[in-house]
């Protein structure tokens, strides 16, 4: 008790000692001494010490000169940034912002406009950290004890990395109607059935949604998605016995018909499909001459539009049928303007 006492006056009588694990311990000097009073004055005597106390009393105090931070912004200044960043977001490229701030602010001299400063960095953290999150507490708001329809999708970016898109159908209270909302893009390490259902689960509960309450479940045709064993669909029924099963692969299902039923035509159709639009597509001088003498064969101008330039798609399986419009529609023009140019040994030959 009298060792703890004696401490306590230590440290009273001098300023930079202080008590750490049972030892005493200079503040200045940073080193420990033996918990006697001796030791301590002996300590104070040091060369060290006396050194670094005559520094600290001589050291001035740094004077950080902080950015001068902008005057309390008006509520109309921030909502014209906000709209300003939404419709960036909507319309355009974030990057183009740092020039539009800038002619906004230039000609909106004498009104709310001057005072706007906004800039790519900025109109990002406004879109992210502002606008992103309200609209989340609004929907989160609007669906609380509400059943809903969830649609969701699968895909890999450029970089790959892969994302899972979820949405939802609810009716909204006030709007009195039925309307679509984006809840999230989920980056997934595995596209399985059991690690997209997780992501999904989790996405939802971030605005309060259970999938016991969804009703109707869209997605591709993909095993991992609609399988009957081992899919988010199955995992889906079995937390929500009553909810829809809605694939929506009948655009899918048609373009592998397509695709199929036409293999089964002769090669050298698709051939002609493929190459005649590849031909015209490396030169503007081609395409050009092929116009002025469309023109000067349809005198009423009835097909000027209708030019063989559009090239065929594995993916947008719509893109064949104007194609084959394209160039069947006055196949005539074609060898007219093949034989005027003396091109016609130039293409590759396939029979």
């Amino acid at each position: 008790m009298m060792v703890r006492e004696s401490k306590s006056l230590w440290e009273k009588q001098y300023a930079w000692l202080t008590e750490v694990e049972g030892n005493m311990y200079c503040k200045i000097c940073r080193k420990k001494i033996i918990p006697k009073l001796y030791s301590i004055a002996r300590h104070e005597k040091t060369d060290e010490h006396c050194g670094k106390i005559k520094n600290k009393q001589t050291m001035r105090p740094l004077n950080v000169s902080s950015t001068p931070r902008r005057p309390g912004i008006d509520k109309s200044v921030k909502c014209a940034e906000i709209q300003m960043a939404v419709s960036m977001a909507c319309h355009c490229s974030i990057s183009a912002i740092d020039h539009i701030g800038e002619i906004v602010g230039k000609y909106g001299q004498g009104s709310t406009l001057q005072k706007m400063q906004l800039h790519k960095t900025k109109c990002s953290k406004v879109i992210t950290e502002v606008v992103a999150v309200s609209l989340k507490e609004e929907l989160k708001r609007n669906v609380q004890n509400k059943h809903f329809c969830v649609l969701i999708d699968e895909s890999t970016d450029i970089g790959s990395i892969k994302s899972l898109c979820v949405c939802i159908r609810y009716f909204n209270d006030v709007e009195k109607n039925i309307v679509t909302a984006f809840v999230g893009l989920v980056d997934v390490v595995e596209a399985t059935g059991q690690a997209l259902f997780d992501a999904l689960r989790l996405e939802l509960e971030t605005v309060g949604l259970d999938l016991s309450n969804c009703v109707g479940f869209a997605s591709d045709g993909a095993s991992a998605m609609v399988g009957q064993h081992n899919s988010v669909w199955s995992r889906i029924r079995t937390v929500s016995p009553n909810c829809i099963l809605m694939k929506c692969d009948v655009c899918h299902s048609l373009a592998l018909c397509v695709e199929h039923a036409f293999e089964k035509m002769p090669s050298n159709l698709g051939f002609i499909l493929k190459e005649i639009p590849k031909w015209f597509s490396k030169s503007i001088i081609k395409k050009e001459a092929y116009k002025a003498l469309v023109q000067v064969m349809d005198l009423n101008r009835e097909h000027v539009r209708d030019l063989p330039f559009q090239k065929i798609s594995a993916t947008r399986w719509l893109v064949r049928g104007k194609v084959i419009y394209n160039i069947l529609v006055k196949p005539h023009r074609i060898h007219v303007f093949t034989h005027r140019s003396g091109l016609v040994s130039i293409y590759t030959v396939q029979y």
